[in-house]
């Protein structure tokens, strides 16, 4: 198009305004119908290249063409303005601003710019824009973003819940979001702590090691094969999992000959015990070694009973104490001189495959300066092909006399209200008449809903007393339903549903074994 416009920027200004109050203008297109007009013939052209004709009018719509400086010019639609006719009136900018605007509404703004679809000057304008956790909300920044904060009264993780008192256990509630603070039992002002270590560094600084020269490659060494919390613990044994020296690593942990006696002594350092507190030491224990005589010889009928570390057995005939090998105990020092507090053959040698919690009661050595040490001896090379010793989350305190912190047979543990914890007392290896209360968690036991989830969208997965429940889901009918097509636990002792054949024995054959 080639009509000409001497003020190109008044008309490009009332269009445009017209544009943004009455939402009824729009540009024209590239494949607009209709037709573009052809310039007059005699229309002179400026140096410049602009001719000074004044600008043509096709139906409602200004045609222009820009000046040098735009190269596409804009081509609008005006249904509100009359047909315009001669020339353009000298208006100034304001008079046009003014006509275009005399007709909106008070409350519409005319220089709103787009806005942004994270963009908000209130919080309200950040509803549904987000993806909140039940512990966050949405709000409104200075520079108008939409941004997540916590939401008050709420919390996200624990660290969120610290209520600055030393005796109480923080969480966060995983449904509700709320914080929990659950006393910590044995806890008070001025409670002692020793020794407390889980091994989860993979040092053990803190104890003295000595072992016997024909040791080998078996050692005292934090290992990742068993844990009773965390992922390590301080093991007795080599690097094929067993104190029989003779296996290596070379060797496919195979025995290669004979193997040598092991003996190993743990320790801590010197401890001075405080005169007006009750200490206690507490460990988990997980031991498998050479079974006790009295599992693989008769039992005897000694007329004395046999010292702690021997058992009774007959041994062709005659009743006889016999020392045993492969023993743990457990020995406080005063000075030189030791006192047995635990020796592994009260447990019969064995923690039969699990984690065993070991309390030990340190009072009668209050105010003197003490060692701890566990000792491990084969005396022999003998029958050393098993696993060996593991302890972990070793705890040396003193007892704070609060509610729910000791037991005995008259004073029971107090429940907890978890029913994920026992509330047992756990009694002391060197003392009959008394012990300490734990509360320790429950193994597969849930405390909400949560804990249960299997992973599968078929089930409803419930926390009910402790347990989790996993419900197939019947109202979905994209879930799979679960149909019983035969069982048979054969307690009815007949094969009535079930056809044999093949036999060719008339001694051997199915049947139904009580």
């Amino acid at each position: 198009m080639s009509a000409v416009n001497h003020r190109p920027a008044v008309l490009g200004r009332v269009a445009f305004v017209l544009g943004t109050v009455s939402l009824v203008l729009a540009a024209a297109s590239c494949t607009d119908n209709k037709e573009t007009p052809t310039p007059a013939p005699d229309a002179a052209l400026a140096p410049d290249g602009v001719s000074d004709a004044q600008p043509e009018v096709v139906g409602d719509a200004f045609v222009e063409e820009t000046t040098s400086d735009v190269e596409t010019a804009d081509i609008v639609e005006v249904d509100a303005i009359e047909e315009v006719t001669g020339d353009v009136p000298d208006t100034t900018t304001a008079d046009i601003l003014a006509d275009a605007t005399a007709d909106v509404p008070a409350d519409v703004p005319t220089d709103l710019a787009p806005v942004d679809a994270s963009g908000c000057a209130t919080a309200t304008d950040c509803d549904g824009k987000l993806d909140l956790l039940p512990c966050e909300m949405a709000t409104c920044d200075e520079a108008g973003a939409c941004i997540i904060v916590a939401k008050p009264g709420t919390c996200c993780d624990a660290s969120e819940c610290d209520d600055k008192i030393e005796c109480t256990a923080d969480s966060c509630n995983p449904i509700s979001h709320l914080c929990e603070h659950s006393q910590i039992l044995n806890c008070c002002s001025g409670k002692l702590t020793f020794t407390k270590t889980g091994f989860e560094s993979g040092a053990f600084d803190e104890f003295l090691v000595t072992a016997s020269p024909t040791n080998g490659n078996v050692a005292w060494h934090v290992s990742s094969a068993r844990a009773h919390a965390g992922l390590k613990a301080l093991y007795l044994g080599n690097a094929c999992g067993s104190y029989d020296n003779s296996m290596t690593e070379d060797s496919g942990c195979k025995p290669t000959g004979a193997a040598t006696p092991v003996a190993a002594v743990l320790s801590t350092t010197e401890l001075t015990l405080p005169k007006d507190k009750q200490t206690v030491l507490h460990f988990w224990l997980w031991l498998d070694v050479e079974p006790m005589y009295t599992e693989t010889l008769p039992a005897g009928q000694c007329a004395k009973p046999c010292p702690s570390g021997s058992s009774c057995v007959s041994i062709n005939g005659t009743s006889l104490c016999i020392p045993e090998k492969d023993v743990l105990t457990l020995d406080v020092l005063v000075g030189t001189t030791p006192v047995e507090v635990f020796n592994s053959t009260s447990i019969n040698k064995s923690t039969q495959g699990q984690w065993q919690r070991l309390s030990v009661d340190l009072a009668a050595f209050a105010g003197q300066t003490v060692q701890l040490r566990w000792a491990f001896d084969t005396v022999t090379g003998v029958k050393n092909d098993f696993e060996g010793v593991y302890i972990d989350d070793a705890l040396l305190e003193t007892v704070c006399a609060v509610e729910g912190t000791l037991c005995d047979g008259e004073t029971p543990c107090i429940d907890d209200g978890n029913p994920c914890t026992d509330d047992g007392c756990t009694g002391y290896v060197n003392n009959a008449g008394g012990g300490l209360c734990f509360h320790d968690l429950l193994a597969n036991c849930c405390k909400n809903d949560l804990e249960c989830d299997d992973g599968e969208p078929c089930t409803s997965d419930l926390c009910a007393a402790g347990s989790c429940d996993h419900a197939p889901v019947n109202d979905d009918p994209t879930c799979c339903k679960t149909k019983i097509l035969f069982v048979d636990d054969f307690d009815s002792g007949v094969l009535t549903d079930w056809s044999l054949s093949g036999g060719n024995s008339a001694k051997v054959g199915w049947r139904i074994d009580p």
